[in-house]
């Protein structure tokens, strides 16, 4: 059956179907009833559909032709658009692409990379997954086939999105050997005529790559908002010297009742841990309550803390002196910039959205009640406009930078 007369509405749901097509991409797995679903987009010429199934040993990719028979249901994440539930006995591949099917599994792992979440976690998979098939994710090939393309005038388009989608995956689950090899990769890389891309995804890494630098930034101690009421006095300075004049202007909103929302951009790992202790150190000067939202649980446990802010913003007493400090604000704010490196599918695309436009309300509202402090590694991965006007302070040079409504570093 064409698949466009299933999207076209003509048939009920619940019917039973059988298509023929190509796998364009493999989406992100999601949970449905206490169980794990793969998914992927189908196209045979006429439209394209995304089937679902539970988890399973069958392991697809790309380019793959496949036979499948499922029923028409609602999506489950986006009930307006309909789609194909099966099981994997009934997902028969018919032609293969790039990867012959009884090789993937012994050739899932490349170097510190896992190719089938690799896949899963980005869109343009044909590719990535042609990239993968040239490199074997390997930093020396990657170099050599980038020199390749470039002396012989061949788009390198397809490796900058492998690129793209081998960053993401480190940062997001936080692999410190896969961040290591991005790290080595990129620097190969440097005296190719690329473009600016390399240097932005440089930026991502660069702090990520070391224990030093990623581990305090995905670790902190309790999940959840974690409440606390430090005590310090004005000698307690003495161990933030650095960040002295950052220390003051903290103290000085806090006394003065001034509501800020202040994002720190650091490109250390010991630079984190400072502004973590200059907030500490501030909150029992001022004898304010703190409140500590790590990367960790921002990454981890979204929606859960989302519903936290709101019980925190409204439990907020007028009068209640109180500081929030928060970690990888682009994961809750992504900007555009962000979102085209995560390459999400369109479904995926429509609940950040809803899920940022959620935070954003609960911020603004928290943000003209108490002073907010957010630390990130890169805040041109920030929408400033999700949360108004914040002020953007790099720690390598403490100077202010003006943002506006437009904002983007």
């Amino acid at each position: 059956m064409p698949i466009k007369d299933i999207v076209g509405g003509k048939l009920p749901k619940g019917s039973q179907v059988e298509l023929e097509g190509t796998i364009t991409e493999l989406l992100p797995i999601f949970l449905m009833g206490g169980s794990s679903y793969e998914r992927f987009s189908l196209e045979d010429g006429t439209a394209r559909i995304t089937v679902i199934m539970p988890s399973s040993d069958i392991y697809l990719l790309p380019g793959d032709r496949v036979r499948v028979v499922g029923r028409v249901r609602p999506c489950p994440y986006a009930p307006a658009v309909d789609c194909i539930e099966t099981e994997s006995e009934y997902v028969e591949i018919k032609e293969w692409k790039w990867i012959e099917p009884s090789r993937r599994r012994s050739e899932n792992r490349k170097g510190p990379f896992n190719m089938s979440v690799l896949l899963h976690m980005t869109r343009l998979d044909e590719e990535v997954i042609r990239g993968i098939v040239e490199t074997d994710l390997d930093p020396v090939r990657i170099r050599e086939r980038f020199e390749s393309c470039i002396n012989s005038g061949e788009s390198c388009d397809h490796l900058l999105d492998m690129l793209s989608a081998m960053t993401m995956y480190s940062i997001f689950l936080r692999d410190l050997d896969a961040a290591s090899s991005v790290r080595m990769t990129l620097k190969l890389l440097e005296t190719l005529p690329i473009g600016k891309i390399l240097n932005l995804l440089s930026d991502m890494v660069e702090t990520l790559v070391s224990r030093e630098g990623l581990a305090p930034y995905l670790s902190g101690e309790g999940k959840g908002i974690v409440e606390r009421y430090p005590v310090a006095d004005e000698s307690s300075l003495k161990e933030v010297v650095e960040l002295r004049g950052l220390a003051d202007r903290l103290i000085n909103d806090l006394r003065e009742g001034k509501k800020e929302f202040i994002i720190l951009e650091f490109s250390r790992g010991e630079e984190l841990e400072k502004i973590r202790k200059v907030v500490e150190i501030v909150a029992g000067i001022t004898g304010s309550k703190l409140l500590l939202l790590y990367a960790s649980s921002v990454a981890e446990d979204t929606h859960n803390i989302l519903s936290e802010i709101k019980e925190t913003s409204k439990n907020l007493k007028e009068d209640e002196r109180a500081i929030l400090y928060l970690e990888a604000p682009e994961l809750l704010f992504p900007n555009e910039k962000m979102l085209g490196l995560l390459k999400l599918p369109d479904e995926a695309l429509e609940g950040v959205s809803d899920l940022k436009s959620e935070f954003s309300k609960v911020f603004r509202e928290l943000s003209s009640k108490i002073l907010i402090v957010a630390a990130t590694v890169s805040s041109s991965m920030v929408d400033g406009n999700s949360i108004g006007r914040p002020v953007v302070i790099p720690l390598e040079t403490g100077v202010e930078i003006a943002s506006d409504m437009e904002y983007s570093i």
